[in-house]
C-alpha cells in the first residue's frame, strides 16, 4: 500500500511540473505598462509570437485631413485693417428697414474674416457629417445649421488648429461687406445686384436681370462669383451668415433675448433688396434651415 501511495504521488509531481513548463511559455501583458492608465484589459500572447491582433492602441483625435483643412481655412483669411465707420441704412430717401436706424458710428480694430463661406466639405471634415439641403456639392457653403452647431464646429476646429476662430461681430461683418465701411449697397463693391455677381432670387426682383428665369434657385459653389474689393466672396447672397451678437435694436443697450442672434447678406432665397450689406435679420440660435450659413473670422 505504501508502494501504490508513493508512485501515485509520483505521478501527480510529474503532472504539476509539466503544467507549469507549459505556462512558462505564455505570458499574461497589460495593454499599456503606464500605471495611470485607465485600462483594464488584458491580452494573451505567445513569448515568441508577434503583437497580438487585439491589442487596444489609442485612437487619434482626428484625421490628418481634418487638420489639414483645419489649418488650410486660417489660411483663407483676409486681413481687414480698422477704421471708423458709420454704421447702419444708407439709402438717403430712407428706404431702408426700421431695424437698419438709426446710424451710428462704430470704431473697429483690425480683424480677421474669411474670404469664403464655410463648405460642406470643411463642415465634413471638422463634424463627420454633412447637415446641408444642397446634398453633393462639396464648395457650395454649408448650410441647415444653427448657432449653437456652428459654435460646437468652432470649438473643434480650434482644437484641430489650435487657432482661435470665432465668428464675425455684426459690425465687423457690415464693414467688411461694404469694402472697408465704404458707402456701398451690395457686397460685390457695387450700387446695383446682378445675377454675374450675386446669387440671389431675380424672379421676385423688383427689376427683373436679364436671364432671372434661368437662375437656379440654389446655393453656388463658394468664390464662383464676383468677390468685393477686399477680396471677399458672396457676401451678398448664397446664404444668410450668423453674427456673433445677440439681437438688439440699434440705440438700444440690451438685446431682446439672450438666444437670439443676427444674421446678415440675403440668400439664394431673397430678393436683391435683402441682400443689401446694412439689411439684418435675426433668430434664434436653436434655428437652422437651407437658407443659413456662416464664415469664419478671427482677432488680430
Amino acid at each position: 500500500m505504501r508502494n501504490l501511495l508513493t508512485n501515485v504521488c509520483y505521478f501527480l509531481a510529474c503532472i504539476l511540473v509539466q503544467s507549469q513548463e507549459l505556462s512558462a511559455k505564455f505570458l499574461i501583458q497589460p495593454v499599456g505598462t503606464d500605471s495611470s492608465s485607465p485600462s483594464l484589459e488584458y491580452s494573451y500572447s505567445l513569448r515568441t509570437s508577434k503583437a497580438p491582433t487585439n491589442e487596444v492602441k489609442p485612437r487619434p483625435s482626428a484625421s490628418e485631413g481634418a487638420i489639414e483643412e483645419a489649418v488650410a481655412m486660417g489660411n483663407n483669411l483676409i486681413c481687414v485693417e480698422g477704421g471708423t465707420f458709420v454704421m447702419g441704412c444708407l439709402d438717403e430717401k430712407g428706404a431702408c428697414w426700421e431695424n437698419e436706424k438709426p446710424n451710428q458710428s462704430v470704431t473697429l480694430k483690425g480683424f480677421y474674416i474669411s474670404k469664403f463661406e464655410v463648405t460642406q466639405r470643411q463642415w465634413k471634415m471638422v463634424m463627420g457629417s454633412n447637415p446641408s439641403y444642397f446634398q453633393n456639392c462639396d464648395d457650395c457653403p454649408v448650410e441647415q445649421v444653427s448657432w449653437d452647431e456652428v459654435q460646437e464646429f468652432i470649438t473643434k476646429l480650434n482644437r484641430l488648429s489650435g487657432k482661435n476662430f470665432r465668428l464675425p461681430t455684426e459690425a465687423e461683418w457690415e464693414f467688411a461687406a461694404r469694402d472697408g465701411g465704404k458707402n456701398v449697397q451690395f457686397g460685390n463693391g457695387s450700387n446695383t445686384a446682378t445675377l454675374e455677381d450675386i446669387n440671389f432670387n431675380a424672379q421676385f426682383a423688383p427689376k427683373k436681370p436679364e436671364g432671372a428665369p434661368n437662375a437656379p434657385l440654389a446655393t453656388r459653389a463658394v468664390g464662383s462669383l464676383k468677390s468685393n474689393t477686399l477680396g471677399l466672396y458672396d457676401m451678398s447672397g448664397n446664404v444668410w451668415e450668423w453674427c456673433s451678437d445677440n439681437f438688439q435694436k440699434y440705440g438700444e443697450s440690451a438685446p431682446e433675448t439672450a438666444n437670439m442672434k443676427v444674421m446678415r447678406g440675403g440668400s439664394w432665397k431673397n430678393p436683391p433688396q435683402f441682400c443689401r450689406t446694412t439689411v439684418r435679420v435675426k433668430e434664434t440660435s436653436n434655428k437652422s434651415n437651407m437658407l443659413i450659413g456662416f464664415r469664419l473670422a478671427m482677432d488680430k
